[in-house]
């Protein structure tokens, strides 16, 4: 039986092409199961520009303010850590280099 066609997939959506090594390929396919690659995709690439732009924020603070210092980070774990119980592995994101996430500022 073939899919129902929306005429609003044709506006809202773009394909595109996207090329992976084989052991991730099927750790997609594995992991997306029944609703889908692209959909897989699609969430797992709206997470990350989301948090590119939260890292894109923190410079921008950061070169207007300074970087925090490091009683700053403290009491700022300390609440995270209040809010959402100890962090098992937090990493350190409050300054990054704009290359190392592939930023052509």
């Amino acid at each position: 039986m073939a899919a129902q066609y929306d005429p609003e997939y044709d506006f809202a959506m773009e394909r595109i092409t996207a090329t992976f090594d084989k052991k991730t390929a099927a750790a997609i396919r594995r992991v997306a199961g029944k609703r889908g690659v692209s959909a897989f995709l699609q969430e797992a690439a709206r997470e990350h520009l989301a948090r590119l732009e939260i890292l894109e924020l923190l410079d921008d603070l950061n070169a207007r303010y300074g970087a925090p210092t490091p009683e700053e980070r403290a009491a700022v774990e300390r609440e995270l850590d209040a809010l959402f119980g100890p962090a098992k592995r937090r990493t350190k994101r409050w300054t990054r280099n704009k290359k190392s996430r592939g930023s052509q500022k």
